[in-house]
C-alpha cells in the first residue's frame, strides 16, 4: 500500500512539472522558422521572328555572324577566331556595304581574341551595329529566320538561330532574355511594378 501510495504521489509530481512548464511557456522543442520565397527572376520574353535579309550579300555576312556568335557560346577561343577569320572575310566580300558595313569591319578587324573576355568585349558592339542593319534590311523572303536577344549584364544583343536563347557573352540565365534593351527593359520594369503591388496588396 506504502509501495502504491509512492508511485502515485511520483506520478503526480512529474505531471505537475510537465503542466508548470508549459504554462511558463518552456518548451524544449526547437523552433523552425521558414524562410520567405525567393523573388521570381525575370523571365524571357517571347521569342519575335526577324527574317533575314533582303539582298545576298548581308545574308553572307550575317551567316557569318551566326557562326560567331555560336562560336563565343561555346567558350572555345580557337573556334571563335576561325568563325571571326569567317566574318571578316564576308565583310570584306561586300564591296558596297556602305557605311555601317565598313564600320563593323573597322571594329571587326580590331576585335582582341587574346581572351574570351576581351573577344565579348569587343563583340557587344558589333552586334548592336549589326543587328540595326539587319531589321532594317528584314525581308519575308529571307532565308535565316532570326531573333534578337539581349544580355543585362553585358547590356548588348546578338542574334541567333533556333528557338532557345544562348547568349554568347558567358553570363547567366537570369540576365538574358530575348527582346531588344528597350523591350527588356520595360518588362522588367513592369515586373518590378507587378512583384511591389503583390508584396503590399495593391492591385494592377
Amino acid at each position: 500500500m506504502k509501495s502504491f501510495l509512492l508511485l502515485f504521489l511520483v506520478s503526480c509530481g512529474e505531471t505537475d512539472t510537465v503542466v508548470d512548464e508549459a504554462s511558463q511557456g518552456q518548451n524544449t522543442h526547437p523552433v523552425v522558422v521558414a524562410s520567405p520565397d525567393p523573388p521570381p527572376q525575370p523571365a524571357p520574353l517571347m521569342r519575335q521572328a526577324v527574317m533575314c535579309c533582303g539582298d545576298l550579300p548581308l545574308e553572307r555576312i550575317v551567316a557569318a555572324f551566326v557562326n560567331l556568335t555560336e562560336s563565343l557560346v561555346t567558350n572555345d577561343l580557337t573556334l571563335v577566331a576561325e568563325a571571326h577569320e569567317g566574318f571578316v572575310e564576308s565583310l570584306q566580300a561586300a564591296e558596297s556595304g556602305g557605311e555601317i558595313i565598313a564600320k563593323i569591319l573597322t571594329d571587326a578587324l580590331a576585335l582582341d581574341l587574346s581572351s574570351l573576355d576581351s573577344a565579348r568585349e569587343g563583340f557587344g558592339p558589333i552586334s548592336d551595329e549589326l543587328i540595326n542593319k539587319v531589321r532594317d534590311s528584314s525581308s519575308a523572303s529571307g532565308q535565316y529566320d532570326l531573333a534578337i536577344g539581349y544580355s543585362r549584364d553585358a547590356d548588348h544583343h546578338w542574334i541567333q538561330l533556333g528557338v532557345e536563347p544562348s547568349s554568347p557573352y558567358g553570363d547567366g540565365i537570369n540576365s538574358y532574355s530575348w527582346g531588344t534593351r528597350e523591350e527588356v527593359r520595360t518588362a522588367d520594369a513592369a515586373r518590378e511594378v507587378e512583384m511591389g503591388n503583390n508584396q503590399y496588396g495593391g492591385h494592377n
